[in-house]
């Protein structure tokens, strides 16, 4: 506190002026909230650090099975190599594929997102913000399977297995990485079985609250993390999921392509995903508790009758 009281009375030097008129008064604050802020990038004691969180734009987008635009105009611009090269084996093992695209998408795709493009054929992408860390599900087939066979390529081992009344989807994490690149994680997961009753914790919101369990519903899960891709996205790029062709029994099959309703056609979807860390977690975004205090303390009072520039 006697730096603080020290620091304010620099401030007040600073101005030049007396301390009893409000104007000096305001000049002394930002004065003082200058000095403060200086050098506030790294965490100090009695700092107010606001959550790291992520924003996301979600595309999935449906088009005709082996349509021209998706296997030559989009993936021939893809950068599959942004993935370790084991990773990229196993994808391609299983049917999928996963890559990064920097600048602009190829203009069949960006004329669907268009505003020019009539409502019942666009493709508007979802915006969600989530905590930096935190699992968002992607579901690019939303039919779900009476009964699948999948041939699963786990590290050069092949399980076969059937799953009943079985759904796929992405989990998808997101984390800060470094100044301004979010790391984006996709584990496939399949969700199968009849629905079941279970008791989860909820995260307590301090270290002394009690425990507190909800009820939720939900099927067996079986996650695939030895198939689980990673892409760091500066501003700008764009993360590309899909499936590689046609591939019988395949996990890029089951995530990837269904039927169209009252039709035999085949459908592909195909994920854009655009992630940016938010405002919110930029560095400067952090509150001084102390300083604040202070600046609430120093806030020159209404304009009375003492202050008012008839009696000065």
């Amino acid at each position: 506190m006697k730096a603080i009281t020290s620091l304010l009375l620099l401030a007040l030097v600073a101005t030049g002026c007396t301390p009893n008129r409000p104007e000096v008064r305001n000049s002394a604050a930002r004065t003082l909230a200058g000095i403060l802020a200086a050098g506030a990038g790294e965490p100090k004691p009695g700092q107010l650090i606001l959550p790291k969180r992520v924003r996301l734009d979600i595309a999935m987008i449906p088009r005709p099975f082996e349509d021209p635009s998706v296997n030559e105009g989009l993936w021939s611009t893809v950068d599959e190599q942004a993935i370790s090269a084991e990773t990229r084996r196993l994808l391609e093992a299983n049917g999928l594929r996963m890559g990064m695209l920097s600048g602009s998408i190829p203009p069949g795709f960006e004329a669907l997102m268009s505003k020019s493009t009539p409502i019942k054929d666009r493709v508007v992408p979802v915006q969600v913000e989530v905590p930096d860390g935190e699992k968002t599900d992607l579901t690019p087939v939303s039919q779900p399977r009476s009964v699948v066979t999948l041939l699963l390529n786990r590290e050069s081992r092949i399980d076969g297995k059937d799953f009943h009344d079985a759904k796929g989807l992405i989990r998808l994490t997101a984390s800060h990485h470094g100044t301004d690149t979010v790391t984006l994680k996709f584990t496939p997961e399949i969700h199968h079985g009849p629905v079941k009753h279970g008791y989860n914790a909820v995260p307590n919101s301090g270290p002394f609250s009690p425990q507190q369990f909800v009820v939720q519903d939900g099927q067996e899960v079986e996650s695939l993390r030895e198939l689980a891709g990673s892409l760091n996205l500066q501003p700008g790029q764009i993360a590309v999921l899909g499936c590689r062709g046609k591939h019988d029994n395949s996990l890029g099959d089951f995530l990837f392509i269904q039927q169209e309703p009252n039709s035999d056609r085949l459908t592909q979807t195909v994920i854009l995903i655009w992630a940016w860390q938010a405002d919110s977690a930029k560095g400067g975004q952090a509150v001084t508790t102390e300083a604040s205090k202070l600046s609430e303390l120093i806030e020159p009072p209404p304009l009375g009758e003492r202050d008012s520039p008839a009696n000065r």
